[in-house]
């Protein structure tokens, strides 16, 4: 109660941008979407506006769609919890964005919403270089946002943080989980199924998966990850908290319930290596830059004790490139 009481308080004299949106007419909702990576330049990118062969950002075709929804002065402020990066894919990956309804209409509720988008979306989705829209982008849920939340850094850093702050789509996640899959093989060839799903490596011999499991648990923790910041990064601090760092191994199958479906034989091996990393949040390319590493361990080119090496050393010309 005390804290409802609070967030009042602070909703009365708060000057954030959202306040002054919500006096505008604006509602916040946030979205959950998944898409198939390959065909875009990444979540957001800054070629959307200029050629770039045909491709353009997930951004781009949600933006085109909101414009055709609810036009083009009617939304703003699009945020996305996690920035990905060109070919990757995204199971669930969470964004708010600012709407208020046309002139003399009444808002539009979030299942309209949803089903609007999803529809837009498909329509936006027909060139050929995307191919058939429906495997590459979905909305899977649209939804009203609370009007505040904590503010973490209350309390921490500059005076004068307010306590309650504008919900955030990116800012509120309380975490994020991140899979690499591998794919070893002892031919050069590739797995259709797999060529855009897994990242493909060619060996004599398999990842060491148990001095990957080993490097790893020094990765977890709150620490300094200069080593592995990529120099983009506009984090306000090189500090992160790495929850959990999962890696396992299995030989390659179709569908893991159909033993007789399996791809390998003496002459035909395929072994898929998933490594899992979840957090609060990363640096920008610290997860990839992270699982680079962890392979190298694997290919034996590196020791486990390597790594906590070059983690203390906060230097990223140290870990290997990736």
């Amino acid at each position: 109660h005390m804290s409802q009481a609070h967030g009042l308080e602070i909703g009365k004299t708060n000057s954030t941008a959202m306040a002054i949106r919500r006096s505008e007419g604006f509602r916040r909702y946030a979205f959950s979407l998944q898409y198939h990576g390959g065909p875009f330049l990444g979540f957001t990118s800054v070629d959307d506006d200029k050629k770039s062969g045909g491709k353009f950002s997930v951004e781009y075709y949600i933006r085109r769609s909101l414009q055709a929804l609810v036009g083009e002065a009617n939304f703003e402020n699009i945020q996305v919890s996690s920035r990905t990066d060109r070919g990757v894919h995204a199971l669930k990956n969470t964004c708010h964005v600012d709407i208020k309804p046309r002139p003399g209409r009444l808002p539009l509720e979030s299942k309209a919403l949803l089903a609007g988008m999803n529809s837009n979306i498909s329509k936006q989705l027909t060139s050929k270089s995307i191919g058939d829209p429906a495997n590459y982008v979905k909305i899977l849920s649209f939804v009203d946002t609370p009007q505040w939340m904590k503010n973490s850094q209350y309390g921490i850093t500059k005076m004068g943080q307010q306590d309650f702050i504008d919900w955030n789509a990116r800012f509120s996640a309380l975490e994020r989980t991140y899979v690499y899959r591998i794919m070893h093989r002892e031919t050069p060839y590739s797995i259709p199924f797999e060529w855009d799903r897994s990242w493909k490596m060619k060996m004599g011999t398999a990842l060491n998966v148990d001095a990957m499991r080993e490097a790893a648990k020094y990765l977890v923790g709150s620490y300094d990850v200069s080593s592995f910041r990529g120099p983009k990064c506009q984090r306000s601090t090189p500090f992160v908290n790495v929850t959990d760092i999962a890696i396992k191994s299995r030989p390659y199958t179709f569908c893991s319930i159909f033993d007789d479906l399996s791809l390998n034989t003496e002459s035909n091996y395929a072994e898929l290596v998933l490594i899992r990393i979840t957090g609060e949040s990363f640096a920008y390319r610290q997860v990839r830059n992270m699982v680079g590493c962890l392979v190298e361990v694997g290919k034996e080119a590196m020791s486990p004790g390597d790594v906590q090496q070059i983690l203390a050393k906060k230097d990223r010309t140290k870990a290997p490139a990736t």
